[in-house]
């Protein structure tokens, strides 16, 4: 789906960016919040090298919004990094209502990521214009009791799995979990419900199915082999739960910032990305599922997940034969919230995360640093576009999930919390097979308002 044109979204909430206060009480019963946050960035020295070890100078080599060089470009030989590029990670401007009653609606637009030409509305070149777009625009209503809280939202929304459990601005490093981003799909209006219980929280999603490949389903027209595969729903479920009350976060964080307690929450998360069209003559499914912990003892926070992914493919009409891929992954990471005196705390973090998304054999990935510049790693979600997709072309290289390993240490300097935070990392990403690797030390500063 195509993210709304915000114009009147904006119109309508002009009124609102000009009052005095981040909260107005409109009514005795309803108030608006404004909120936003920004994350700038500087990366320094980011490498990159195909499966053979050919040098790749990814930011000058790289189509703006892709993961593959200019054509007739596959590296270029002594090629050399770019030295220092700037960018913006994350901008994003959260307008909420909420009522006494238990209705709540929340407006969130973005711009985002900004760091290549065309990366943003002001330099709209190369076919890779964002501009500025809803990224968020639903309305719900919470339901609760003497010791439970239910909830249903329906409208434009993250689903309720691990990846949207807890806030870019509340991540450990600068860089998303690898993990975090194994299904990357168009998100479509849907519904969600969630239950809270002192000691538990579940949720499920349902949400409107995405074809990557409306356009060409389209022009294939009635009679063909393609004509029948359209998609269905995607659909998540996750729950999470403590020994008991008093060890379940009432918010999930990868940084709890050196707060003094104790919390525990096991949880377990399950998506499906429903019946996707992504190539010609075959429809495509992936599911991802696994447990994760989360771990908070006053300065240390951990947090550690596995994750099973399978990708099933269909051959419709015309097409011969069906795959499947298999795959395991894992990650775990930590970090130490150091106060001192003058209010500064100081966090050490460390992060080790492995992918293999084909468990069959070993994986020649062909490229390094992924579409959002986040991770070195790219995710299980090229399996549906990858119309050359199988076990033989994984071995050989010449289909690429990203699968390897990564290793990202960094320490976070917490002027004000998570709301003013500067994060400086170095991550280094080794393909499973052949000589592929990416680097990149990155220096980011977080503000909240």
């Amino acid at each position: 789906m195509k993210h709304l044109t915000p114009s009147l979204a904006l119109l309508a909430l002009t009124g609102l960016a000009t009052t005095t206060a981040s909260a107005a009480s409109i009514a005795d019963d309803l108030q608006i919040k404004v909120k936003g946050y920004v994350q700038a960035r500087a990366t320094l020295g980011a490498s990159a090298a195909t499966n053979n070890g050919t040098d790749q100078d990814y930011y000058s080599n790289v189509v703006p919004g892709t993961t593959t060089p200019p054509s007739g470009v596959n590296g270029v030989p002594g090629s050399e990094s770019q030295a220092l590029n700037f960018g913006i990670r994350r901008v994003r401007l959260t307008f909420e209502a909420t009522n006494t009653t238990g209705w709540f609606s929340n407006v969130t637009l973005r711009d985002e990521p900004i760091e290549l030409s065309g990366d943003s509305s002001t330099a709209p070149a190369n076919g890779n214009t964002n501009g500025v777009q809803i990224f968020l625009a639903y309305i719900g209503k919470r339901f609760k009791t003497d010791s439970l809280e239910q909830e249903l939202k329906i409208g434009l929304n993250k689903p309720y799995n691990s990846d949207s459990a807890i806030a870019s601005d509340q991540q450990l490093f600068g860089v998303d979990r690898p993990l975090s981003t194994l299904i990357s799909f168009e998100r479509e209006p849907g519904v969600s419900y969630k239950l809270t219980a002192p000691f538990l929280r579940a949720g499920v999603d349902v949400q409107n199915g995405t074809n990557s490949n409306r356009a060409a389903l389209a022009a294939t027209g009635p009679g063909s082999g393609n004509y029948d595969a359209r998609p269905s729903p995607f659909y998540s479920a996750r729950i999470e739960a403590a020994p008991g009350k008093e060890f379940m976060a009432a918010k999930k964080t990868e940084s709890y910032v050196g707060a003094p307690g104790t919390q525990i929450m096991l949880g377990a998360d399950y998506q499906n990305s429903g019946r996707s069209y992504a190539v010609a003559d075959q429809e495509r499914t992936m599911q991802v599922y696994g447990p994760d912990l989360l771990v908070h003892y006053n300065g240390l926070t951990f947090l550690a997940e596995y994750r099973w992914t399978k990708m099933h493919g269909e051959a419709t009409a015309g097409a011969a034969g069906n795959q499947d891929i298999d795959g395991k992954s894992w990650d775990a990471q930590a970090g130490y919230a150091i106060a001192t005196e003058i209010g500064l705390v100081i966090e050490p973090a460390l992060r080790f995360s492995v992918m293999n998304f084909d468990s069959s054999q070993d994986e020649r990935s062909s490229w390094g640093l992924n579409t959002s510049r986040d991770n070195a790693v790219g995710n299980m979600a090229g399996a549906f576009t990858n119309a050359g997709l199988s076990s033989a072309a994984l071995a050989s290289g010449a289909a690429n999930l990203g699968s390897g390993s990564q290793l990202d240490v960094g320490v976070n300097l917490y002027w004000n919390g998570q709301a003013n935070k500067t994060q400086i990392g170095y991550l280094r990403w080794n393909a499973e097979a052949g000589d592929a690797d990416a680097s990149a030390f990155y220096i980011q500063q977080q503000v909240t308002f």
